[in-house]
């Protein structure tokens, strides 16, 4: 039998349109160690739902979605921490940055900057930047909310198969007993998102 392939339709999709868009974080998923350009390293994903832009998807209006993948770093250069400090609206404290939950941005409002990038015959929507609500505007509401990570598993099918895909393929190390920590994190102010 031979290697049958077809089109599975996922390149046809509209994308988020280029602007600055309300959004709500509906997704933080741990993707685990992922290869990259940059070798071996732990990946995260946030999905944003953008209230305002809809599609029709099985005869309903849902939110349109877009997603960013990050590494698993709040170090000073790592994407993360700077979409992270954009979105509260304030720099990290030390203590902070000793750990900082991540599902603790999970159904929090945000605006999003969104950009189109065309390579070669195929257009992306790419987020280029997160920041803090300006003061006045109104917060969103996620309508569904999912979180994965190694110790909370029970949402794994209701992620997208994407993302099911690379947890289910993600490199595999040995474990490392200096990886668990058995402090929980700080707890954070009160007056900022998250």
């Amino acid at each position: 039998m031979g290697l049958i392939v077809k089109d599975t339709g996922d390149g046809d999709f509209e994308l988020v349109p280029q602007g600055t868009h309300l959004a709500v974080c509906y997704m933080v998923a741990d993707l685990g160690l992922q290869e990259s350009t940059w070798g071996i390293k732990h990946k995260v994903v946030l999905g944003f739902e953008i209230p305002s832009e809809t599609v029709v998807i099985d005869g309903e209006h849902k939110p349109m979605i877009i997603n960013n993948l990050y590494t698993a770093s709040l170090n000073k250069k790592a994407n993360l921490r700077q979409d992270l400090e954009g979105w509260r609206g304030r720099a990290f404290t030390d203590d902070e940055l000793a750990g900082f939950d991540l599902k603790n941005v999970l159904g929090k409002s945000c605006m999003l900057t969104v950009v189109h990038e065309t390579k070669g015959e195929r257009t992306w929507a790419n987020i280029t930047s997160i920041s803090a609500l300006p003061k006045g505007v109104e917060a969103s509401e996620a309508t569904r909310m999912l979180f994965y990570s190694e110790d909370e598993q029970d949402q794994f099918d209701d992620l997208p198969k994407w993302v099911q895909e690379k947890i289910r393929n993600q490199v595999k190390q040995e474990e490392s007993q200096d990886a668990v920590q058995d402090e929980p994190p700080p707890a954070f102010d009160d007056n900022i998102p998250f």
